[in-house]
């Protein structure tokens, strides 16, 4: 059955094999589809970087049936063979260096473009900051006023998961306010569980001030990343040829 790559958004489990998060796999199709649609993974498909390793394997195939050729001719003694074949490799391999430099510079190319979409600030829709601003005062105000730490993280996360995306990107711009304000009401409570507790409401309300374009953003360039990282260079069936 075809197989795909995979960048694995979240860990994953299929018929007992593990992928884990931040990784690159070869699946089955079948694999890969399910995994896509229930956002644990997301296909890697990149038509300009498919391109460059589609050229090498080109190249592959044709050094292979050259360096063939270069065996199966009777005329030339091994030393000859062996001359002719390490002059058609360095050729080829310098074919493939310079594909390899285009991969890269797509590469960087691809991230930059990524990035610049996964940090952009703002919305395309009118809005009203003065009323923004009013809205997280009063937010502020009720967790200031809360009777108990876990009170105002309840609050706090009650609201995130209908926040609108204006909001949720201003409130984080102040967070640290917030983070004195819970922790004044922590006494008593585990550090480690009081940490999580934040670090949690401030993921909530991180989310809400993601957009959809932005998060998937984010996962093209932690798959690129994955794949300049992990994978190297093109051209490794090339060199295990002789």
């Amino acid at each position: 059955m075809k197989q795909v790559e995979v960048y694995m958004i979240k860990s994953g489990n299929h018929g007992g094999v593990n992928h884990a998060a931040g990784f690159i796999y070869p699946v089955e199709e079948h694999i890969a589809a399910e995994y896509e649609k229930d956002g644990t993974a997301k296909k890697v498909n990149f038509t300009s970087l498919s391109a460059h390793d589609s050229k090498v394997e080109a190249l592959t195939d044709e050094y292979a049936e050259k360096a063939s050729v270069i065996e199966g001719d009777y005329r030339l003694t091994e030393e000859a063979k062996a001359e002719d074949k390490r002059a058609l490799k360095e050729e080829y391999a310098q074919k493939i260096a310079e594909i390899n430099e285009k991969y890269r510079q797509d590469i960087a190319t691809l991230k930059n473009g990524a990035l610049a979409k996964a940090t952009e600030l703002g919305t395309a829709e009118k809005v009203d900051y003065d009323a923004i601003k009013r809205k997280i005062g009063v937010l502020k105000s009720e967790v200031d006023m809360a009777y108990s730490f876990t009170g105002a993280i309840e609050y706090l996360q009650m609201h995130a998961k209908a926040m609108d995306q204006a909001t949720a990107t201003e409130l984080l711009a102040s967070f640290t306010e917030l983070i004195a304000m819970l922790q004044s009401k922590a006494t008593g409570i585990n550090e480690a569980v009081a940490k999580t507790a934040i670090r949690n409401t401030y993921d909530d309300i991180k989310k809400a001030a993601t957009s959809e374009s932005q998060t998937a953003a984010n996962v093209e360039y932690r798959m690129l990343e994955a794949i300049e990282q992990y994978r190297g260079s093109l051209g490794y069936r090339f060199s295990r040829l002789k």
